[in-house]
Order: C-alpha cells, then sequence, then structure tokens
C-alpha cells in the first residue's frame, strides 16, 4: 500500500505535505484534501485548516488512523473514510454535508447509538421511535434513514438545505412537518435521486 505521496515543488496544481496531497491553489495549500495514503502509520490526523472538502475516496481503507480532526471540512465526499475500520474518533463540529457511505466501515460509525450525527449532518438513523426531531441538521446523507419502518413523523427545520439521494428511500410516512423544505412528502416514497 502506498505510505506517502511526493509532488515536485513546481507542480502547479498539487502539493503535498506529510505525505498526504492536496489541491494547490496561487502556490499554497488548496482547500481540497485528494489522498490520503493507505498504508500511512499515523495513528491520528488533522486535517490542515485551510482545507474544507475531504475527496471522494480520499483516506479510503486506511487501517491505523484511529482518531481524526475534521477541524474546517465542511464537505466530506461519498466513501472518502469508508473501511478506515479502526478509525474511532472522528472530531467535527462544521461538517454541512457528506456523501454516501462517507464513514461506512469505521469504529465510530459502529459505536454510534440509533442518531449518527457528525457536525450539522444526520448520517445515519436506525432507531424504532415513530418521530424524528432534526430540526438542527443543515443536511441528511444519503441512504441515512432509507428502510426505516419505524418512522411516522420526521421533524425537520429552516437550517435544512440539503437531503441527500435516497435518504428516505422505502419510507412512508403518516405526517410531515416541514419549516424550510418545499415538496418534502413527494420525496418520502420514491426516494431522491439527487442531493437536492
Amino acid at each position: 500500500a502506498i505510505t506517502s505521496f511526493t509532488i515536485a515543488d513546481t507542480n502547479s496544481d498539487y502539493m503535498t505535505s506529510g505525505g498526504v496531497l492536496y489541491t494547490k491553489e496561487n502556490g499554497s495549500m488548496g482547500n481540497e484534501l485528494l489522498a490520503y495514503p493507505e498504508g500511512k502509520t499515523d495513528t491520528s490526523f488533522t486535517v490542515p485548516s485551510s482545507v474544507d472538502t475531504i475527496a471522494i475516496y480520499a483516506i479510503y481503507g486506511n487501517k491505523y488512523l484511529t482518531s481524526i480532526d475534521l477541524n474546517n471540512t465542511l464537505v466530506v465526499n461519498e466513501s472518502a473514510m469508508y473501511g478506515c475500520e479502526n478509525l474511532e474518533n472522528i472530531t467535527s463540529d462544521k461538517v454541512e454535508l457528506t456523501g454516501g457511505f462517507s464513514f461506512h466501515g469505521t469504529a465510530w460509525l459502529e459505536d454510534q447509538p440509533d442518531k449518527a450525527i457528525l457536525g450539522n449532518v444526520l448520517y445515519r438513523y436506525t432507531g424504532t421511535d415513530s418521530a424524528l426531531d432534526i430540526s438542527g441538521v443543515f443536511s441528511i446523507a444519503p441512504y441515512a434513514i432509507a428502510g426505516n419502518t419505524s418512522l411516522e413523523t420526521v421533524t425537520c427545520g429552516n437550517s435544512l438545505r440539503t437531503i441527500g439521494e435516497y435518504a428516505f428511500f422505502g419510507i412512508e410516512f403518516r405526517k410531515n412537518e416541514s419549516d424550510g423544505v418545499s415538496r418534502f412528502a413527494d420525496y418520502t416514497r420514491q426516494g431522491l435521486r439527487g442531493g437536492h
């Protein structure tokens, strides 16, 4: 497995720091973490403060990380940390959007109760309550509630901006309460095909 990335300092689009690959903008680290080596043996990692996006599959499958501080990260894309089986501590209060399966296969997700919230995202709900109040979240991750047969009511607030694809797939609600999402009821029976 790759343990480190190296890019020439003269490359105008990409750069590395500590063996991790990032975008480069105007000669400095850009806003996106592109690849964290699967074989890098560090047990903890703090995403640099200039980075607000973790790319698709960026940290996929690293078996060594046990702790990550997402710092100023706003977006964690699809499968970004999928299969990081020892990753048990994720620090994040700024995340606003996650892709599908971003944290699947991590110790963190396995240790979550019925409602897994990361930053401002409802990442997964597997509870048996008939009502779910997620008034404070900014987004609902793809597949977050899909297939839940217990829910009858979901309450969302004005802060909700994004509903991930198939977030409600396979669910029929009896009552919908939404303060900021139009056509909310239309999505519940069919599931979403896009992230809006």
